[in-house]
């Protein structure tokens, strides 16, 4: 059980450690509780100790593991947890989980901004590429609006 069940927690698999940092910066900016990883590998261990409302990953990963293994894998243990794809790597819609998101980029050129759109997203959308401010991309799943 969580220590503060009103707490959100992201799972953030990044193995870019700026990109990770501002999407973790962002996260936390927001009121989430996050834990990350570079590698698909360490996965696995910290889904079985931590509870998490959603996954971020990439799809290029440090180790064997790709974004895609990673929320399958994940997807086995908790088949209704949200999955985002954030990468600057092509989408396949074949590889994807049922009713993950897409992300053709994780972050935006500019500087850091905490707002978050109203919109719903889209299941299985690519989002926009122009964006003002260096931020997620919002929303990329309800659970991540601020």
């Amino acid at each position: 059980m969580r220590a503060d069940p009103a707490t959100r927690v992201a799972l953030v698999v990044e193995d870019e450690c700026l990109v990770r940092d501002v999407m973790v910066s962002e996260l936390k900016a927001s009121g989430w509780s996050v834990v990350e990883t570079a590698t698909g590998e360490e996965v696995l261990a910290l889904l079985a100790a931590n509870e998490v409302d959603v996954l971020l990953t990439d799809i290029r990963l440090a180790g064997s593991m790709s974004g895609w293994d990673v929320a399958h894998a994940v997807r086995a243990i908790e088949p209704h947890l949200p999955v985002i794809y954030a990468s600057g790597n092509p989408s396949d819609a074949a590889l994807r989980v049922e009713g993950a998101c897409f992300s053709a980029s994780p972050i935006c050129r500019g500087t850091s901004s905490r707002r978050a759109s109203a919109s719903p997203p889209r299941p299985d959308a690519e989002f926009s590429q122009h964006e003002p401010q260096l931020r997620l991309r919002a929303p990329v799943h309800p659970l991540l609006g601020a």
